[in-house]
């Protein structure tokens, strides 16, 4: 339990800290990028095939992250940020 509380913090100061990277509705982390704690928490509440098809439903969404590099089938998570964004994890 104490590593899923340190792993949301960590996760909602990067989010906070990267709130003005993007004029995007959204933000796009890599679980490469993010240390082994918060990606298993990331993968622990992971929906990728519903992310997925909410993205596919969206063309331009789906066209916003493509044209960032996104593989939508490489989509596994998102989440509220607290600035009103989606966060997007990616494998």
């Amino acid at each position: 339990m104490r590593n899923n509380i340190v792993g949301a913090a960590a996760i909602a100061i990067a989010l906070l800290a990267s709130s003005a990277a993007s004029a995007a509705d959204f933000s796009v982390y890599y679980l490469s990028d993010l240390t082994q704690g918060e990606a298993a928490f990331v993968k622990s509440f992971a929906h990728a095939k519903s992310v997925q098809a909410s993205i596919n439903s969206d063309p331009a969404l789906a066209a916003s992250l493509r044209a960032q590099g996104v593989q939508i089938k490489n989509v596994i998570r998102s989440a509220p940020a607290f600035n009103g964004r989606t966060i997007y994890y990616v494998k």
